[in-house]
Order: structure tokens, then C-alpha cells, then sequence
């Protein structure tokens, strides 16, 4: 089933100034922000209450179970949003083809990492130092699988669709890339060049990756294969955050090359690649017909193709 755009926007055709106003593309992602936030704060809340004092291996267990907890919470709360904001089948949530896609996301993802460590070995910049235990890769499973299903279920399904309905692709693509550059500005070792090329590498691809196939599991894959790899494999730092990976490394060179302490999404090579990328996946989206015009220049009408 291929989905488009139109098939993800609201149902419902209000009568009165008070339904036009809630229906209003832009107030529906505050409420969705706002339900979506509620429902994490009040289970984030109540597992650390119940895990208060847990140590040991028990504590890791429970850490693990909450990161599982935080992402069946986020899919049910935006189920939620859906349901009593746009009255329509969450077609973006549908498991279909979801393992086909999240696979071929991660192989993406982690790919273009792997081009980029690659790239630094050749002139000595990326050297590996040691290997660590197997069982950190088990750690940044949950770490980045609890990530990058909030991340994409906040930038992609409420920010980029809900903007996209109002402004259209192209600006929406704009605009969600900005919000996702400045949400990692105030992470450590950031600065406005990083936040930029998280903007540009990161931003702009998962939003087209998103408008491809209009469901979760391709850019979910891209988004946890580009930080598991990242983090856990090579050991490189992420967004800015030092994690202890399977691979330490030592990383010297040009901090154009390298990222320098914010790690590679503040390289070079990481904004070409995902640059790349992006156009890759922009002229296949362009082929599927999966650009939406601003609300002023189309209809409300939605088709469904299979």
C-alpha cells in the first residue's frame, strides 16, 4: 500500500469558528506536543519513582525496560492524538512493510557512518586504540532505539506533517530541519556550525526520508543506524555526548574532517554524504508524486492508492 500525504491529514471539516480554530494544522501540533509531552512526563516520572534505590544488574534491567516503556508510550499517545484530533487510520504508525523499511533505514544509516570512519582511517585521523565489552552494544540498543522513536514521532509526525499541511513540502522541510538543528545547539561541545550540519545532514534527509514513504520505520531505521553506529560501534561521540562504544578509538586531524569533540555530524564529509543522500531519496520522493502543495493551492480531498 502506498500512502500519500493527503491520506495523513485530518478528516474532520469543522463548522464553527471554535473547530477551525483547533483544526488549524499549526494548533493541532501544539496540542499533539502538548498530549505527546504529558503522557512521557507522567510515565518517565512514575518508572523512576518505582526504580528509586534498584542497583546493580537489576537497575540495568529496569533502565532497559523503561527505554521500551517510553517508546510503546510515545506510539500509543500520538495513536491517541490521531484518534480524537484528525479522526483517521494512522496509516504513518502501520506495520506494513515496517521490517523491510526499519532494516533497509539502518543499513542506511549505519552505512554512511561506517564511509565516513572509513574516510578518516585512510590518513590516520581514526585509529583504533581497543576493544570493548559486547555488551555496551546492548546498552546503546535501547539508548538509541528510545531516541530515535521520541525524536522521529516529535520532528516527523507532529512537526514536518503538521507544518507540511500548512506550508507545503518545501517548507516544511525548512522549517523542521531549523527546529531539529536547534534542539542539539544547547548539547555539549555544540556550536552553530554543528547545529547547522545537524540541520542540513540530518534534518533535511530524515525529512525526505519520511516523505518517501510516509511511515515511521524508514527514517526511524536511518535515525537509530546513524547514532548506534556512531556511539556504540565506532565510539565516537554523538551530538556532542561521549559514549563508550565497542571500538575506542583515537581521532585527530582538522575539526572540519573530524567534527572535532561534537563528533562527526560536525564533519565535512558527514554534510556531503548527507547531502547526498537527501537528493537521492528528494528525486525518488519527487518521482512517487509525495510533494504537497501549501493549503491555499490544493484541495482537502485524499486519495489512497494500493
Amino acid at each position: 500500500m502506498m500512502i500519500r500525504a493527503l491520506n495523513l491529514q485530518s478528516t474532520i471539516i469543522p463548522n464553527s469558528l471554535a473547530g477551525k480554530f483547533f483544526q488549524f494544522p499549526l494548533v493541532r501540533m501544539i496540542m499533539a506536543i502538548l498530549l505527546l509531552s504529558a503522557f512521557l512526563f507522567a510515565v518517565d516520572s512514575l518508572v523512576n519513582y518505582l526504580i528509586s534505590g534498584v542497583e546493580g544488574p537489576a537497575a540495568t534491567i529496569f533502565k532497559y525496560g523503561k527505554s521500551i516503556l517510553i517508546i510503546i508510550t510515545c506510539y500509543y499517545a500520538y495513536r491517541l492524538y490521531v484518534f480524537h484530533f484528525e479522526k483517521r487510520p494512522v496509516y504513518e504508525l502501520s506495520f506494513s512493510a515496517s521490517l523491510t523499511e526499519t532494516v533497509a533505514g539502518i543499513v542506511v544509516g549505519a552505512s554512511m557512518i561506517a564511509l565516513v570512519v572509513v574516510i578518516l582511517i585512510v590518513p590516520g585521523y581514526y585509529k583504533i586504540i581497543e576493544f570493548n565489552s559486547i555488551n555496551l552494544l546492548a546498552k546503546g540498543f535501547f539508548i538509541f532505539s528510545e531516541g530515535a522513536f521520541f525524536e522521529e514521532v516529535l520532528f516527523r509526525l507532529i512537526i514536518f506533517k503538521l507544518v507540511e499541511e500548512f506550508l507545503g513540502s518545501w517548507l516544511s522541510i525548512i522549517v523542521s530541519a531549523f527546529l531539529f538543528g536547534l534542539a542539539h545547539i544547547f548539547n555539549i561541545n555544540a556550536t552553530l556550525w554543528s547545529a547547522i550540519a545537524i540541520s542540513v545532514e540530518a534534518g533535511v534527509l530524515l525529512a525526505v526520508a519520511f516523505m518517501l514513504t510516509r511511515r515511521i520505520w524508514l527514517v526511524l531505521g536511518i535515525h537509530f543506524g546513524w547514532n548506534f553506529a556512531q556511539a556504540s560501534v565506532f565510539g565516537i561521540p554523538t551530538s556532542g555526548i561521549d559514549f563508550n562504544g565497542l571500538i575506542s578509538p583515537e581521532i585527530t586531524g582538522p575539526t572540519w574532517l573530524t567534527g572535532g569533540s561534537f563528533g562527526v555530524e560536525a564533519s565535512v564529509i558527514t554534510l556531503i554524504l548527507g547531502i547526498l543522500t537527501a537528493m537521492i531519496l528528494l528525486r525518488m520522493t519527487v518521482r512517487d508524486g509525495q510533494i504537497v502543495n501549501p493549503a491555499w493551492k490544493r484541495g482537502r480531498k485524499a486519495e489512497i492508492i494500493y
